[in-house]
C-alpha cells in the first residue's frame, strides 16, 4: 500500500475516491478548499491527513507534498461545467493552472503517478449512437471541455518529458450519493426529490440519452488507474456501458419510489453535446475495469442509501 494525495477531496467524486484508497488500506491525504464542509468525509476524518488548500496556489500544492510522502496524487479538482462556461478565466486558473500545479509537484517530489480525472467533453458533439473510442477526435465545445482537453496535454508531455506516470479518465455523466447542485443535477433531482417527497418538474431534454456511471464504480476506476503497471500516457474512458434518457431514469425511479411525481419535458437538452455510448474495451483490457452497476442497480443502491437502508460499499 501506499500514501495518495486527493485534490477536491471534499467534493462528490473526491469524497468517494478518498473512501475508496482508505478501504483498500492506503494512507490518504485529502487537499480541498472544503467550501463544502467536512461531511462526506467525517466518518473517515481520524484516518486521513486534512490540508485546508487550493490547487491553483502553487505553493500549497507544493507545501502539501513536501510534508508528506505521496507515492500518488489524484487530481479531481476542478470547476465544473456551467461555472466554466460563466468564469472562464478562473476555469483556466482552477482547471488548467491547477493541473500545471499539481504535475510540477509530482515532478519536484518524485511523485510517480497522476491519476487526472478528465471527461467525455473533450470529445464534443458526436454523432447519436456512434460507439465514441478513446482515438476519436476532441472538439469540445465548452470551455470546461476545453480546460479538460488542455490539461490532458499537460499531463502527456510531463509523461514524455519527465516520466511522470499521468492516466487520464474521461467519465460521462456521474451520479450518486453526495452530488452537489453545481454538475449535472437533473439526475440528482430525478432520483432524490421522489425519495424526499418533492415534485420534480424538468422542462425539457427528456428524450436525450446519456451515459451515466455510479459513483462508486468511478471510485474503483480511479484505484484500479492508480495501481495498473503499464498505463502511464493512457486515456481510458469509463462509463456503465448503458446508455439512459430522462425519462427512461423517472420510469426506473418510479419503479422504486411509489407515488414519485416527476414530469419531463420532451426533446433534448441543446446545452449537453449528444454523444453515443462509450468503448470501454481499453478499460477492460489495461486496467481490468468492469462497471459493476448497471443503472437500475445504482440507482437502487443510490436510493437505498438515501432511505438509510445500507451503507456506500466501496469494491
Amino acid at each position: 500500500m501506499g500514501c495518495v494525495l486527493v485534490t477536491g477531496a471534499s467534493g462528490f467524486i473526491g469524497s468517494h475516491v478518498l473512501h475508496d484508497f482508505v478501504h483498500h488500506g492506503w494512507k490518504a491525504v485529502a487537499y480541498s478548499t472544503f467550501t463544502s464542509g467536512y461531511k462526506a468525509i467525517e466518518d473517515i476524518m481520524d484516518k486521513v491527513s486534512v490540508i485546508r488548500g487550493d490547487v491553483s496556489d502553487p505553493v500549497g500544492v507544493m507545501e502539501a507534498l513536501r510534508r508528506h510522502d505521496v507515492d500518488c496524487i489524484v487530481h479531481c479538482a476542478s470547476l465544473l461545467t456551467a461555472a466554466s462556461q460563466r468564469r472562464p478565466r478562473d476555469a483556466f486558473k482552477v482547471n488548467v493552472v491547477g493541473t500545471l500545479n499539481v504535475l510540477e509537484g509530482a515532478r519536484v517530489f518524485d511523485v510517480k503517478r497522476v491519476v487526472y480525472l478528465s471527461s467525455t467533453a473533450v470529445y464534443g458533439y458526436t454523432k447519436e449512437g456512434e460507439v465514441v473510442t478513446e482515438d476519436h477526435p476532441k472538439n469540445p465545445v465548452t470551455i470546461y471541455g476545453a480546460t479538460k482537453l488542455f490539461s490532458e496535454h499537460l499531463g502527456f508531455n510531463y509523461f514524455r518529458d519527465y516520466g511522470i506516470e499521468f492516466v487520464a479518465l474521461r467519465f460521462p455523466i456521474v451520479y450518486g450519493p453526495w452530488q452537489s447542485r453545481r454538475g449535472f443535477s437533473s439526475f440528482k433531482e430525478i432520483i432524490e426529490g421522489p425519495v424526499e417527497g418533492r415534485p420534480v418538474r424538468i422542462k425539457e431534454g427528456g428524450d436525450q440519452r446519456y451515459e451515466a456511471v455510479y459513483v462508486l464504480d468511478v471510485a474503483h476506476s480511479i484505484y484500479l488507474a492508480a495501481i495498473r503497471e503499464g498505463v502511464g500516457g493512457e486515456a481510458f474512458n469509463i462509463g456503465s456501458g448503458e446508455m439512459c434518457s430522462l425519462h427512461e431514469l423517472a420510469d426506473i425511479v418510479r419503479e422504486m419510489v411509489p407515488g414519485a411525481d416527476v414530469e419531463i419535458g420532451p426533446g433534448y437538452d441543446i446545452a449537453e453535446p449528444v454523444r453515443g455510448p462509450l468503448d470501454l474495451s481499453k478499460a477492460r483490457a489495461k486496467l481490468g475495469y468492469e462497471p459493476k452497476y448497471s443503472i437500475k442497480m445504482g440507482v437502487r443502491d443510490y436510493i437505498d442509501y438515501l432511505l438509510g437502508r445500507k451503507k456506500l460499499e466501496y469494491h
